[in-house]
């Protein structure tokens, strides 16, 4: 049976890895930038005819901005705002008993950002998503309101981008 000590030469750089990786030190390796980009974000604006849109967005952005490194703590530097300007749900599969099976819905918005010493900017977005048509209304609801995460998601994602001065998804 082998003592401790050689147990412990034998597997020290399995021990020395292990905490590292607990001691959170990888941070450095990690594929993006550790460093908090402070924004401020306006409540969206809604001159859509669907209720609490702006909120549901609001909410949407908020998280994808905290997830995507960005912070409110040095806010003022970059101020981004935005007018949501269209919710459709446009049919793409027909019936000719049973009407619209399938939707895709789309968010429209104008979002501007203004950093110090820089230009505003200023970008019309889409998000889409797709749903298909339930027969109970609860759960056509409820399919239509996920349709709606997503093309919302997909908004939080290119303002993101714009942010970050890339193309836009």
């Amino acid at each position: 049976m082998e003592g401790w000590l050689t147990l412990l030469y034998k597997n020290l750089p399995s021990i020395i890895l292990s905490a590292f990786l607990l001691a959170g030190c990888t941070h450095r390796w990690a594929p993006h930038s550790t460093k908090k980009i402070g924004v401020t974000v306006a409540p969206l604006e809604n001159v859509t005819a669907e209720p609490l849109l702006n909120q549901r967005l609001d909410a949407i952005v908020a998280e994808a901005m905290l997830k995507g490194g960005f912070s409110s703590e040095e806010a003022g530097r970059t101020v981004i705002s935005g007018v949501l300007t269209r919710l459709t749900a446009l049919p793409l599969a027909i019936s000719r008993l049973e009407g619209a099976r399938e939707y895709r819905v789309q968010i429209g918005a104008t979002v501007t950002i203004k950093s110090v010493g820089k230009e505003p900017l200023t970008r019309h977005i889409i998000g889409e998503a797709e749903y298909l048509v339930r027969q109970e209304s609860l759960a056509d609801r409820s399919a239509k309101d996920m349709a709606i995460q997503e093309a919302g998601q997909e908004i939080a994602d290119q303002m993101i981008a714009i942010l970050l001065g890339g193309p836009t998804p």
